[in-house]
């Protein structure tokens, strides 16, 4: 398992702005990329490409460009939900 946090000091893009009120995400094998919970309002563009499963439920997601995903030729699993 691979914790990771963001601060407000890194530099922000168009689309990594939201990083300010990212705390915790967490990647589990490598595989398996959650951001459950955290208050996002935008996906993080960093995500590894090996990633099956991502989990941004319970965020306040607005809106989601084309370009906010990479290929993630392995995703079998993308959670939006509320």
């Amino acid at each position: 398992m691979i914790y990771f946090s963001i601060s407000a000091g890194e530099s922000c893009t168009k689309v990594s702005c939201c990083f300010f009120s990212i705390e915790i995400c967490v990647i589990h094998n490598n595989q398996h990329y959650s951001c459950m919970g955290r208050n996002l309002s935008c996906i993080p563009p960093s995500i590894p490409s090996s990633i099956q499963t991502l989990d941004f439920s319970f965020n306040v997601l607005k809106h989601l460009q084309k370009t906010v995903f990479p290929v993630l030729s392995f995703l079998r699993v993308l959670d939006l939900s509320r």
